[in-house]
């Protein structure tokens, strides 16, 4: 049963995935954050599973549903966050939601180390992100931006590198 709830999860996040209405995609959103996590290797992170998230609507309950529907080994913890500094001190990674963009530029002019960030599909700056979500057609897919995840000496599995969209190495 096991194995057959990681494969499910598995597929569900890493082959093209389709959404039709709000709820859905951030459903689907949720899932894909547990994913990067999960896909994560961070050279001094701390020993809490934490992801904060800026966003206007709160996912906290679909990374719930997905806990309960599947045996998950590492629990994560989700905070809903208001400004860049509870962000820094609590998170191992930061979901910035839609209109946050504000948020996401303050937060590049911050000292950060050891975070790992990532932008919604709707935002325009979503390139100052790690990870960066983004539509095609109905489709949930994401890019990576090396260069931002080797500067913070964070390195992103090579399972996770061969489904995303595309990979960044540019400044």
């Amino acid at each position: 049963m096991k194995i057959f709830s990681l494969l499910l999860i598995s597929s569900l996040l890493f082959s093209s995935t389709l959404y039709a209405n709000n709820e859905q995609a951030y459903q689907v959103k949720a899932a894909y954050l547990y994913q990067f996590f999960k896909y994560t290797n961070w050279s001094n992170k701390n020993e809490a599973n934490t992801i904060g998230v800026f966003a206007e609507k709160d996912i906290q309950k679909y990374f719930t549903l997905i806990e309960e529907q599947y045996y998950l080994k590492n629990k994560i913890t989700i905070y809903s966050i208001n400004n860049i500094e509870d962000a820094l001190k609590c998170c191992n990674m930061i979901y910035f939601g839609p209109n946050t963009e504000l948020k996401l530029q303050q937060l590049t002019q911050t000292k950060l180390s050891g975070v790992v960030i990532v932008a919604d599909d709707s935002l325009t700056n979503g390139h100052l992100a790690m990870i960066q979500l983004h539509k095609k057609g109905t489709k949930l897919k994401f890019i990576v931006n090396s260069y931002n995840t080797l500067s913070q000496n964070i390195e992103l599995s090579s399972r996770l590198l061969r489904v995303a969209t595309k990979v960044n190495t540019d400044v």
